[in-house]
């Protein structure tokens, strides 16, 4: 018998096409419906060699084999490194932890931070930025280090430097993002920064590189923001939608706090000059206000959906609470809405959004000051609705959690990861939960 899936907005059609002598065909509905969170699972727990304070953490995985990255000093060595932990089962256990930064006694990619993980198939990637093993966190020269794994996390490479300008001292490189279109093509965006000879002050951009063989070799390093601006350049993200359009946005702190997007039409290799995206009012008129962390998601048909934390109070024309909004577009970018304030007003501070197409609806996380919280539209980002999040919504012992993130539900069930600081904790613990999927298929006979 043969099997194939044809990819819908709504629940999956499945095709079965019968050989007997009389011939047959069935349509099959697949639905899938989430159940209640499981409890958390605690992938790394603060213990006396502790993580630092302000570690940073990423997930991503497919079909039940999930990975997650973050930075720790609990290595051996004691000095910053890059953990990594994988589940086979879709998260409900995990690996002990190993570290990335030494995982075959090298030194190259020492010292490391802001790591981030994603999969493409069986390739999955991970990129952190370090120093050299002589240097130290504030080493001048600071670059993209990257292993590669093409069995799903089991087996990695040594680590080589992404950035093709590893060997200018003058550039120092942050917080890589990675994404893949699961047919060999990868980008990767960075912050950056220089120091201007001209004038010797750091000025801020970002930074890219893209791989059209899974990650093997790199391009040469583009700007997609230029280092002209000595304000904060940060927190880029990118998204594809696997038919050559890719989108990254990244946020712009100082005078004008305000979110900028990119687009590339032909799979990474030229991009659109930057332009600024409408996220409500006019945050110019307001220097203190605060508008970033953005995160994009696309249904891979058309339909974007950007999400930001902003504390910008257009009513008022002053800072009010941090909030998550959203911005969408149905027209693969080209024009975008206004902003739609995602999360309940209730006065709750709120920020760390990340966004995810997941099965046929935009689904995001983010976090309030005791817990998680959770939204989703069915109309493009439009509109958003709560739904159950994962944690514990009664916690009173005053834990703090931070940088929760999703992978979709695909067949597995949906993951969430995030951290949490208990009282007096010196680190966070890192904890993830599993919401299992039940499915149920009805089947007609069409002809």
């Amino acid at each position: 018998m043969q099997t194939s899936w044809n990819k819908t907005d709504g629940p999956r059609l499945n095709r079965f096409v019968g050989t007997a002598a009389v011939l047959t065909v069935f349509a099959v509905i697949e639905t899938s419906t989430a159940c209640a969170w499981n409890p958390p699972v605690a992938i790394d727990l603060n213990t006396s060699s502790g993580l630092r304070a302000d570690s940073q953490l990423s997930i991503a995985g497919e079909t039940g084999a999930y990975g997650a990255v973050w930075s720790s000093t609990s290595d051996a060595r004691g000095d910053f490194g890059i953990r990594f932990s994988r589940s086979t089962d879709a998260g409900v256990t995990w690996s002990s932890p190993v570290d990335l930064t030494g995982l075959n006694g090298e030194a190259n990619g020492r010292f490391g931070d802001n790591p981030n993980v994603a999969a493409g198939g069986s390739t999955w990637l991970a990129a952190w930025d370090a120093c050299d093993a002589s240097g130290n966190m504030i080493d001048t020269s600071r670059n993209i280090y990257l292993r590669r794994s093409t069995d799903a996390g089991q087996n990695w490479s040594l680590p080589q430097l992404l950035n093709s300008d590893f060997a200018d001292s003058s550039v120092r490189n942050f917080s890589p993002v990675l994404e893949s279109d699961g047919f060999g093509t990868w980008t990767a965006l960075w912050e950056s920064e220089i120091q201007d000879p001209s004038d010797s002050l750091l000025k801020r951009g970002i930074s890219m590189s893209r791989s059209v063989d899974g990650g093997v070799n790199w391009s040469a390093v583009q700007r997609l923001e230029a280092h002209t601006s000595t304000t904060v350049i940060m927190n880029p993200c990118v998204a594809t939608n696997n038919q050559g359009l890719w989108m990254a946005a990244w946020e712009i702190q100082g005078p004008n706090s305000r979110i900028r997007l990119v687009r590339s039409t032909n799979n990474g290799q030229t991009w659109s000059s930057p332009v600024d995206l409408n996220t409500g009012g006019s945050p110019e008129a307001s220097p203190v206000s605060y508008i970033g962390q953005p995160s994009i998601a696309t249904d891979g048909e058309g339909r974007w959906v950007i999400l930001l934390t902003s504390n910008y109070d257009a009513a008022t024309d002053t800072r009010g609470t941090d909030r998550i909004l959203s911005v969408h577009s149905s027209d693969d970018g080209l024009t975008w809405s206004s902003s739609t304030e995602v999360n309940s007003n209730d006065g709750l501070i709120k920020q760390n959004p990340h966004v995810v197409w997941d099965y046929n609806r935009f689904v995001a996380v983010w976090r309030s000051p005791r817990e998680l919280e959770m939204g989703v539209s069915s109309n493009g980002g439009a509109s958003w609705a709560p739904i159950e999040a994962p944690g514990d919504q009664n916690d009173t012992s005053g834990a703090v959690v931070s940088h929760p993130r999703l992978i979709p539900s695909l067949s597995a069930g949906r993951q969430a990861a995030w951290l949490r600081v208990a009282p007096g904790a010196t680190g966070p613990d890192l904890l993830t939960s599993r919401e299992p999927r039940q499915t149920s298929a009805e089947k007609w006979a069409l002809y």
